[in-house]
């Protein structure tokens, strides 16, 4: 898997006040194909929410199989 872009959001006061004992809980949405599907993208969202129920980050990474570079690149290639 070869990561093509990623978004990273974070709220800069939520992180002005976080200490080292506070807990991080991070949910990891199940990956999904992203709109751009032909050519293999697949979209992993996440987020990072405090105990105080404060959203800390949101993330948003688009990876791609290595199968479906060689296939873009050999389509290129054949053109």
């Amino acid at each position: 898997m070869i990561f093509v872009s990623h978004k990273l959001s974070i709220d800069k006061q939520v992180l002005s006040k976080l200490t080292s004992n506070h807990s991080l809980n991070i949910l990891v949405i199940l990956p999904r194909p992203s709109s751009n599907n032909d050519f293999g993208h697949e979209r992993h969202d996440c987020s990072c929410v405090l105990f105080s129920q404060a959203l800390l980050f949101k993330s948003s990474d688009q990876t791609r199989t290595a199968i479906s570079i060689i296939k873009i690149i050999v389509v290129c290639w054949a053109h």
